[in-house]
């Protein structure tokens, strides 16, 4: 064991130690050997911690140790000592803190609304750094600006003088109040201290700052202090050679010469590599690095390895690998949890927010009913039924927000019972509208408003039955409690900008897996022993040296000020590094070496590592990604077909409308997916017209105007086309109410009037005249097994002649050109045949009438014999479905450029 270092009070004694699987068992035989007298009852003596995940090893290191059953020392955290000594009403509690920083804020008018709680956030920051490390600010506004101006290496300026004013008039303000929790602790650590009668024995993760040796000092006056802290310094060639390793990469103080020599010297040391230890691993996609990972942890279990931490430096690589190890069966106990604000139950809190701040705008609507926790009593088919409803109700009458019009809607839909479960929902989220009035209030009352909007959408059982959601509940509770009374009155945005940072800084932890794996963050790492460790995310982005707050973050700012610079935070960072490698027997750095073709580099320490050891043993310690891609995987993979669904006869459908038949015969596949999966795209609302939409607009338009005016050529000219833009103006009137620039698409249409008149005074000379609009029509005929199949189309237009023939027209609001492009392969577009089959014998005529820069019809030539052909085509078709002919993807490039189903037929990667 290291010598004992006597502090400068004469009852703290420092041990520093190797760092080392044996780090804790050193400290459990020192605290025996200095608790003799005691045994075999330690109960009265104290053990603090950095961290309570230490506990367990350290109470096995002692019974271990003591070799015969005993009373363990208490083992605490130096906050979880003192927090039950605290009166709540004796201090700021974070969230009070936070407010009435906010209330100062708000006087400073040109700051951006939402931006001041950002700043108050980092203002507490700044503050509780300068109290834990003694330090005060400039007694004025005035010496405070001309410490930034020495920081900054400029000339003293507004916005300096900006800066200064600023933080010096937020920190007076803090300070006038009551104490912070930061500084209600210290004070309660003082009297601790000062009643301290039994030993005190204390394990740290380095040299305590400030504050903490304050509180160490000022008990050891009383009682024995006994201080264990690792420490990786030594003379090189030491037994303990990792550190020999790790120092020359890392040196633990500053040194004049540069690494390579360093790595030299180790070199001719003797000292041994880390290569049996030590991996570092680039893999190339977050894929291969969460297989890597995956594949790791399977090899050490197998080689008996339990004790297997994963440091999570990338969050989101992190979760990719527990999801794989969880879908190879293996459990992983999640210790730093994620965000509340990420849950599912936050997501309900920002889907009604969302809801009242856009007037129940229909995507923030269905968000809402979609959550698992609204009306979660319901029966869930019932409940499916009634979001359907609304979602296709909402399609149908382009509802785009507002539930009183959508309330109006549906109740006006009396013949259909079917949407009685969508009314009861609807009027649910309108009886939460009406407890949630968006005037200004204290953040206690708000919170009693949104616990009532929980209650009218039977959301609060659901949410206590829920890990993330009893975690809402319970921060929303104890911030009420914690602010009830005069408080600050918040606005509705300022009120969600404040409950969406508590959910930002609250975290959630799953607490029902039960894991030696466990996934943790570096600092939660610390002095804890593991069998195998892999760091996740060795980037230079995800593994670095953490940021200081975010006001006066310049590091000559800061040492100006007499704060710590960034050296600190890097060589707190290495010696966390230092610490995971000297107590984990296997350990692996990965990271995601290309991220959207661009490389990405180690970090820092990971570089600086890979080279000392090289240049030491020749070695830079990097490994290939493992992968479980076999030979005889890859082979399986390349055999792979295209997909060629076959159907039994059963699954045939037994209907098919023009558009169906369309897609069949533009791609097999893509019928197989929207017409016997039903897979089709849903109907959505517009919130603006399309062409789409323009189309179906002008269709009606016309439907309508014919219908008053079957014949035109002898009416008025004047007196039609005004008619005609009367009908125009009325059906484009509510999308321009909404939106003015709706205006284009109806003075698109009216520039094509007089020519659509001419054309129809044309059409009439030659003898057709209009007959019908928006007809439904179906046909019924036998294939080749004598199954019936039924083929159904809505005919935009049908004509008729005095002699009984008919024309089939179809509106398009495309150019001539076009049109005659789709008609020229013949048998490719099978509109104008099958409204031609639907109305037999007596069509002579089948056009498609274009609408977009002039008036003018494309005829199909031999509209009954191509209508011939595509029945026989139609036939052979389904009939060779039900006899198992397979529905192959290959349909041409311009249809596959906007088909849904284009990432199901893979046809790109088989191609």
């Amino acid at each position: 064991m290291a010598a004992a270092e006597r502090g400068p009070v004469s009852g703290l004694t420092a041990h520093r130690l190797p760092p080392g699987a044996d780090f804790l068992a050193r400290c459990a035989r020192q605290i025996l050997d200095e608790s003799t007298s005691r045994l075999p009852d330690l109960s009265g003596i104290f053990v603090v911690v950095p961290n309570l995940l230490l506990a367990p090893d350290l109470r096995a290191a002692i019974a271990v140790a003591a070799g015969r059953p005993l009373l363990l020392p208490k083992i605490v955290t130096l906050s979880g000592w003192v927090d039950p000594l605290l009166d709540p009403t004796q201090y700021d509690t974070p969230a009070r803190r936070q407010l009435r920083l906010f209330a100062v804020l708000r006087d400073w008018r040109m700051l951006d609304g939402n931006s001041r709680w950002q700043i108050a956030d980092a203002l507490i920051a700044l503050f509780d750094e300068l109290a834990a490390t003694r330090t005060a600010l400039p007694a004025s506004e005035q010496a405070l600006a001309e410490k930034l101006s020495a920081g900054y290496g400029i000339a003293v300026a507004e916005p300096l003088s900006f800066e200064a004013r600023l933080v010096h008039g937020l920190w007076l303000a803090d300070s006038g109040g009551a104490p912070s929790l930061p500084a209600a602790r210290s004070l309660a650590l003082r009297r601790l201290a000062q009643s301290s009668s039994a030993p005190l024995y204390v394990i740290w993760e380095g040299d305590p700052a400030p504050e903490h040796l304050a509180f160490f000092e000022a008990y050891a006056r009383r009682a024995p202090v006994e201080l264990f802290v690792p420490d990786r310094r030594g003379p090189v060639g030491r037994a303990d050679a990792v550190c020999d390793v790790l120092n020359a990469a890392w040196p633990p103080d500053p040194v004049e010469a540069p690494l390579v020599e360093r790595a030299a010297a180790l070199r001719r040391s003797g000292a041994s590599s880390l290569a049996e230890r030590l991996a570092l691993v680039p893999a190339g996609s977050l894929e291969a690095l969460a297989r890597h990972t995956a594949l790791q942890v399977r090899a050490w279990l197998a080689e008996g390895r339990s004790r297997i931490a994963l440091i999570a430096a990338d969050r989101v690589a992190a979760r990719r690998a527990r999801a794989v190890l969880e879908r190879d069966q293996i459990l992983v106990a999640d210790e730093t949890g994620w965000k509340l604000s990420t849950t599912r139950a936050a997501a309900l809190v920002d889907a009604w927010h969302e809801v009242m701040a856009g007037d129940a705008y229909h995507r923030s609507l269905l968000d809402l009913l979609k959550s698992p926790f609204v009306v979660a009593g319901l029966d869930p088919a019932q409940r499916a039924a009634a979001i359907d409803g609304i979602e296709r109700h909402l399609a149908r009458r382009n509802i785009i927000a507002g539930l009183d019009p959508l309330v109006a809607s549906l109740d006006a839909e009396t013949g259909r019972p079917e949407l009685s479960p969508a009314r009861v929902l609807v009027r649910r989220v309108v009886a939460a509208r009406d407890a949630f009035p968006r005037t200004a209030a204290e953040p206690a009352r708000w919170i009693g408003r949104l616990l009532s909007v929980f209650d009218a959408l039977d959301a609060r059982a659901a949410l206590a039955n829920d890990a993330a959601g009893a975690d809402v509940l319970e921060l929303l509770l104890a911030r009420a409690a914690e602010l009830d009374g005069p408080a600050q009155r918040l606005g509705f945005a300022e009120w969600r900008e404040w409950l969406d940072r508590q959910f930002e800084a609250a975290t959630f932890r799953d607490s029902s897996i039960d894991s030696p794996i466990v996934m943790t963050h570096l600092a939660a790492a610390r002095l804890r022993r593991f069998d195998a460790a892999i760091v996740i995310g060795a980037d230079r982005m995800h593994l670095a040296a953490g940021e200081p707050a975010a006001l006066l973050s310049h590091d000559a700012v800061r040492r100006e000020l007499g704060l710590p610079g960034r050296e600190l935070a890097v060589a707190r960072l290495r010696d966390d590094l230092s610490l995971l490698i000297a107590n984990s027997d296997r350990l692996c750095f990965v990271w995601q070496a290309m991220q959207a073709d661009e490389e990405c580099l180690p970090a820092v320490e990971v570089e600086l590592l890979a080279l000392a050891h090289r240049v030491a043993f020749d070695d830079d310690l990097h490994r290939p990604a493992l992968s479980d891609c076999t030979p005889e995987a890859a082979a399986s993979l390349a055999a792979q077909r295209r997909p060629a669904p076959r159907l039994a006869p059963s699954e045939v459908p037994q209907r098919v409308s023009a558009s169906g038949y369309q897609s069949l015969v533009d791609c097999p596949y893509q019928f197989f997916t929207r017409h016997v999966l039903g897979l089709g795209e849903r109907e959505e609302v517009s919130e603006a017209l399309e062409k789409r939409d323009f189309g179906e607009r002008v269709h009606g338009i016309l439907a309508r105007f014919h219908q008053r005016n079957p014949r035109i050529s002898d009416g008025d000219p004047a007196q039609l086309l005004a008619a005609l833009e009367a009908e125009s103006r009325a059906a484009f009137a509510v999308e321009i109410e909404r939106n003015a620039l709706e205006q284009g698409w109806l003075e698109r249409w009216l520039r094509r009037l007089p020519a659509y008149l001419v054309w129809q005074r044309e059409r009439e000379a030659a003898g057709w005249y209009f007959s019908r609009a928006e007809q439904h029509c179906a046909t019924q005929f036998e294939l080749a097994d004598g199954t019936p199949l039924r083929l159904e189309g809505r005919i935009d237009r049908i004509d008729a002649r005095d002699d009984g023939k008919l024309a089939v027209l179809d509106y398009k609001t495309q150019s001539a050109a076009a049109l005659a492009a789709r008609l020229k392969s013949a048998g490719e577009d099978v509109q104008l045949a099958v409204y031609t089959i639907l109305q037999g014998d007596e069509v002579e005529q089948a056009a498609y009438v274009a609408l977009d820069d002039d008036v003018k019809a494309r005829q199909l030539d031999q509209p009954q014999s191509v209508a011939a052909d595509q029945y026989q085509r139609l036939v052979d078709a389904f009939s060779g479905m039900r006899a198992g002919v397979p529905l192959l993807a290959h349909g041409a490039a311009g249809i596959c450029r906007h088909c849904a189903a284009r990432g199901l037929c893979r046809r790109d990667w088989f191609e």
